[in-house]
């Protein structure tokens, strides 16, 4: 793929793939594109590990997916570290101590400005508008004049950039968790201040007692584990969300 879709002979790199072809091909409908959430999810090691669709879709399209880029094996965007993990902490944000605000703006400069350095000229090309020109592209090269998509959460954003642009290309979009990419940042304030507080409550409590750590075991199983110790807004948050069996669309 162009690295920049403006300069399509310019500079190219690699977008890993994966597609796994329909169990009845005697009645395959189409191509089905999983658009992976994240950010930072890998549509390939999805399709690898074998995707969560049901058979009916398993049996009727072939799914395909992708490493968007700057991801996985798509070109990772590279930086440094000790510098990634300094854990600049801005939420909650207090707006009456404009130095939070400064430190913030200086220390994301420094993040970028060493994340270039590191990646090279794809870190100014990795928004949702070249991912979804990406997309399109392997369309072409399957050779389907229409696909269908399903984009799950930060994968939303990319299903309503392919909306947007390539309208005409689509067969069917269904978007689960969307994401309103027109909200402004101001918008997203208090919902994700309100998420990272609780997590920092969780996250200063013992995650398991004894040697064994909670890290990677899924909502559930903490919440079940006797074990876990949780703050009283975590579980009065987040358990009924979570619990929550999945019904309707």
């Amino acid at each position: 793929m162009p690295v920049d879709w403006s300069r399509p002979g310019g500079d190219r790199i690699d977008v890993a793939v994966a597609r796994r072809r329909a169990d009845d091909q005697a009645h395959r409908v189409g191509t089905l594109f999983y658009l992976p959430g994240g950010p930072g999810g890998s549509g390939v090691s999805a399709i690898l590990g074998g995707i969560p669709l049901s058979a009916d879709l398993t049996a009727r399209f072939d799914v395909v997916s992708y490493d968007p880029r700057g991801v996985g094996r798509s070109h990772p965007i590279q930086c440094d570290a000790n510098l990634v993990n300094a854990n600049v902490n801005t939420i909650p944000f207090d707006p009456s101590d404009p130095s939070v605000y400064r430190n913030l703006v200086a220390f994301n400069a420094k993040l970028g400005a060493d994340c270039r350095e590191h990646t090279g000229p794809l870190l100014d090309h990795v928004g949702m508008v070249d991912v979804a020109r990406d997309l399109d592209a392997l369309r072409a090269a399957l050779g389907e004049d229409r696909i269908s998509l399903y984009g799950l959460s930060y994968g939303t954003f990319t299903g309503q950039m392919y909306a947007e642009n390539f309208p005409q290309h689509i067969r069917a979009l269904a978007l689960d968790g969307v994401i309103d990419h027109s909200q402004r940042g101001t918008a997203y304030q208090p919902n994700w201040a309100h998420l990272a507080g609780q997590l920092r409550m969780l996250a200063d409590q013992p995650a398991v007692s004894g040697a064994r750590q909670g890290i990677g075991h899924t909502a559930v199983e903490l919440a079940d584990d006797p074990g876990v110790s949780f703050c009283s807004d975590w579980r009065t948050d987040f358990a009924p969300v979570w619990r929550r069996p999945s019904t309707g669309t």
